[in-house]
């Protein structure tokens, strides 16, 4: 396998299934590694006014067959006024064919699992990543992320600060080179998002992309950016990017999806 298709994307908790669905049966024929997050998982289908598909990690896993899938949720529970007892979870999810997964799993970015105070700003946050190998023996890393939410904006708080800090501290004992990609729920200009960014290529920004967000979002006030791709300086000299694309026209969720698409330099 010398070259790599991965897509991330904030799914919005699989409100626009019937659309997810046809799209991701499309971008599967060619993709290797899908990152979502913001993706829902319930021992039971529950339907609820929020539309959201408390199911979405069980049908992702029927559409994806053939690939492994990777869940990390970082919340039990998070609708618990609205469903009750109900089990249910929100995390990140990645799927994952072609490479071998040498280690995988998740550390706390901000706060631990399922310790929270009933507020949104307040839900705490993981980074998943995998350790892969290709079959030439090309190692690298895929990192997934889903940021601290914040109702007054995108701007600089003392949680991402502090989430940042934890984040650049897991990519310095990481070995391989990187690609860290998602939801970071960060505008360009904070000081949270350019430390994470300093020394990576942003994707993003090389790229010119308009907006990350689709014309589903109702707050464009907010700003237009919350999702990166960044690929560390190891990564980039081992692998070239033949195409990255955020296609601004897709109505399946509040956000878009992030394409990338790498060729192993021989």
């Amino acid at each position: 396998m010398t070259q790599l298709k991965i897509i991330y994307f904030n799914i919005w908790g699989g409100k626009k299934r019937t659309q997810l669905v046809e799209w991701i049966r499309k971008e599967k024929l060619t993709c290797n590694i899908f990152c979502f997050q913001e993706v829902l998982s319930s021992p039971q289908p529950i339907d609820h006014e929020s539309g959201h598909d408390y199911d979405s990690l069980g049908w992702l896993q029927r559409e994806l067959e053939g690939f492994t899938c990777f869940y990390e949720p970082f919340l039990e529970g998070v609708d618990r006024e609205k469903l009750g007892d109900r089990e249910h979870w929100i995390g990140n999810a990645t799927f994952v064919r072609d490479f071998d997964v040498l280690s995988n799993g998740a550390v706390w970015v901000f706060g631990q699992k399922n310790k929270w105070q009933k507020t949104v700003q307040t839900i705490p946050r993981n980074l998943q990543f995998l350790h892969l190998e290709s079959s030439f023996g090309e190692r690298f890393s895929v990192v997934n992320f889903h940021g601290v939410w914040d109702p007054s904006g995108k701007g600089d708080t003392d949680a991402r600060i502090i989430q940042s800090q934890r984040i650049l501290r897991f990519l310095a004992v990481i070995r391989d080179p990187f690609v860290l990609g998602g939801d970071f729920n960060l505008s360009p200009d904070t000081q949270s998002f350019k430390a994470i960014r300093e020394g990576t290529i942003d994707l993003i920004d090389e790229y010119q992309i308009k907006s990350t967000r689709s014309a589903l979002y109702k707050r464009p006030g907010r700003g237009l950016f919350a999702d990166y791709v960044l690929l560390s300086a190891g990564l980039s000299s081992r692998f070239e990017v033949v195409k990255f694309e955020v296609p601004q026209d897709l109505l399946i969720s509040d956000h878009l999806p992030l394409i990338t698409e790498l060729k192993i330099v021989e």
